[in-house]
């Protein structure tokens, strides 16, 4: 699963992974995560949080714009700006965000995958595979768990290529 060797496409993949890295995750999914289940630590921020909430919806929607026709972010064939989306889209709907329909039949498609369930399944409760709240933290939120198996997930679609 290597970038395309081309300029004109590495760069159409680079523009997807920072899109996925910066604007959807950085910029509003860690808000919400630091501010809404770490508030504990964060401090308790409700404008914040419901600012990120509306920047990844006003995200989502450029989102929508740039997939074009292909099943997948780059087009016909799966990359690892694939598994950057699926993961901030997945991250989007445990906290109970909304996507467009446009994304959500995207993430039909990249949840179905073979290797999607695959990960899914080395990650699935109640042990999450040696991370449980008790090893965690008493702290640990369900989300927080989540995002660690999503970093697992990442490796375990790059593996299944």
């Amino acid at each position: 699963m290597q970038p395309p060797a081309d300029p004109a496409g590495r760069s159409r993949y680079d523009m997807w992974c920072f899109f996925c890295m910066m604007e959807l995750d950085a910029d509003t999914m860690y808000i919400i995560r630091r501010h809404g289940e770490l508030q504990s630590i964060y401090g308790d921020a409700p404008n914040a949080v419901n600012a990120a909430r509306e920047i990844f919806a006003k995200q989502a929607q450029a989102t929508v714009q740039r997939l074009g026709a292909g099943p997948y972010a780059m087009g016909e064939r799966f990359t690892g700006a694939d598994i950057l989306l699926t993961t901030c889209l997945t991250s989007a709907l445990r906290r109970d965000i909304t996507l467009p329909d446009a994304l959500g039949n995207y993430l039909s498609r990249t949840t179905a995958r073979g290797a999607y369930q695959r990960a899914i399944e080395a990650n699935r409760p109640p042990t999450w595979h040696g991370i449980t709240k008790a090893s965690a933290g008493k702290s640990t939120s369900e989300s927080q768990l989540c995002d660690r198996v999503d970093n697992r997930f990442r490796r375990i679609c790059y593996e299944n290529q």
